[in-house]
């Protein structure tokens, strides 16, 4: 794949160039972790889903899709621990959720998204006893 990529404005260039190279490794990384949840090998997609957020720290955008795909595969509890940090940093993810099953790509199970959802709630009802 050839992908043309301008950084001649940047004031680092060449950091800017390996920052956005990382991502785009952090993203085969985090397809192939689906893929390897899909045929439910759950211990190899995690390694996988582990180097992408490491190649990409501060993107929620790889632990979301991971959460959706663990919910996918029957791992609802493990999901929640993701979506639940999530979440905290920024709730507008939780909307991102709501319109998932429309789309097909989460399933469409009431309870589940029950579950997903009071936990965004409980951790915003949580931050606003703090302050």
């Amino acid at each position: 794949m050839v992908v043309d990529i301008r950084v001649d404005d940047h004031p680092q260039p060449i950091l800017e160039l390996e920052r956005l190279y990382n991502i785009h490794k952090a993203y085969e990384f985090m397809n192939e972790g689906d893929e390897l949840m899909a045929q439910e090998k759950n211990e190899e997609a995690n390694k996988k889903y582990t180097i992408a957020a490491e190649l990409a720290p501060g993107l929620n955008e790889i632990p979301f899709w991971e959460a959706v795909t663990m919910v996918n595969s029957g791992r609802l509890d493990d999901a929640l621990v993701l979506f639940r940090k999530i979440f905290k940093e920024n709730r507008n993810w939780a909307e991102l959720v709501k319109r998932l099953p429309a789309s097909g790509l989460l399933k469409d199970n009431r309870e589940i998204m029950e579950k997903i959802i009071s936990t965004v709630d409980n951790e915003y009802r949580g931050n606003q006893n703090e302050i």
